[in-house]
């Protein structure tokens, strides 16, 4: 069996991903314009250190509103752990919320993963 770790938070991704190709793809096109594509793919991996809980998105649909919030924590040697929670309002009354999160580990061009041959 096949764990789905998505399920409890694909509505709310579903609200912002479209949202968020159009806010940042301009940005990152101009800021990776410069970078030599030859040597592999460009994957942004955030940094080794704490990241504070922020407000990722907040978005009024109807009568309710939708708030996406992350944090990170380092866990140890290159390991980030990430957590996400999403939380739905309605009249300032939470209606529900859904959270998640998972460890990520950064790699760096001289990690034997990363090294070809």
């Amino acid at each position: 069996m096949v764990t789905d770790y998505y399920s409890a938070s694909a509505e709310f991704y579903e609200l912002v991903a479209a949202r968020r190709v159009r806010t940042s793809a301009g940005p990152l096109i101009t800021a990776l314009s410069g970078v030599d594509a030859s040597h592999g793919p460009v994957v942004e991996i955030g940094a080794a250190r704490r990241i504070p809980p922020f407000r990722m998105l907040r978005e009024r649909i109807g009568e309710q509103s939708y708030g996406w919030w992350t944090e990170a924590d380092p866990v140890g040697g290159a390991v980030m752990r990430w957590r996400m929670s999403w939380k739905v309002f309605r009249d300032g009354e939470l209606v529900r919320s859904a959270s998640d999160s998972y460890d990520w580990e950064n790699l760096s061009s001289n990690s034997s993963r990363l090294r070809r041959g």
